[in-house]
């Protein structure tokens, strides 16, 4: 029954942090009833490899900033994206491949 519940809930679209989550409640009530009973566990995939840009991508990033008119907005934008590429500050996105 429990793994047909772990079936159910993948179908649902719950991830495995989540089911195991509630797995987690299962092995305590098991612990206090005194049961010999199996919990499924669910293994976390794996987190995707970071992406590191090339110094080509980097300049060609850098120099689209440029192409802004405006001084004031260049500049920090330039700024912005130096200071970004160079001490490695990242957005972790789900959606990260």
């Amino acid at each position: 029954m429990l793994y047909d519940f772990v079936d159910m809930e993948l179908k649902r679209g719950k991830g495995p942090g989540a089911i195991n989550s509630e797995m987690r409640s299962m092995m305590a009530w098991k612990k206090f009833r005194g049961l010999d009973i199996k919990i499924p566990r669910l293994r976390k995939p794996p987190s995707p490899d970071p992406w590191f840009q090339t110094d080509d991508e980097v300049r060609t990033i850098l120099k689209s900033v440029e192409r802004v008119e405006d001084p004031s907005t260049m500049w920090r934008d330039k700024i912005l994206m130096e200071l970004l590429f160079f001490t490695g500050a990242r957005e972790r996105s789900k959606d990260c491949n």
